[in-house]
């Protein structure tokens, strides 16, 4: 994995590292950020079995008014559209 500094490719990077089944092997800087991986096992792939999909949260569903915006959205959407 290259550019591992952008966030999409470095939570991709966290998803191997937590899956269990790949291993980070090397790590590189030469302008930019590479991480090697290698599978060290097979896994069950349904996604409701991965430590990565049931630990992590959004973090915005810490922040009241953003859980206020999404439980008052369907109702305000009949009245604004």
């Amino acid at each position: 994995m290259d550019n591992v500094e952008l966030r999409p490719v470095r939570e991709h990077c966290e998803f191997l590292e937590e899956n269990g089944a790949y291993q980070r092997i090397a790590q590189l800087y030469h302008g930019y950020f590479v991480r090697f991986y290698e599978k060290t096992r097979d896994e069950d792939r349904e996604w409701i079995y991965q430590a990565y999909s049931r630990a992590k949260r959004d973090p915005c569903d810490r922040k009241l008014f953003t859980r206020i915006k999404r439980k008052a959205s369907p109702i305000l959407k009949r009245y604004l559209f």
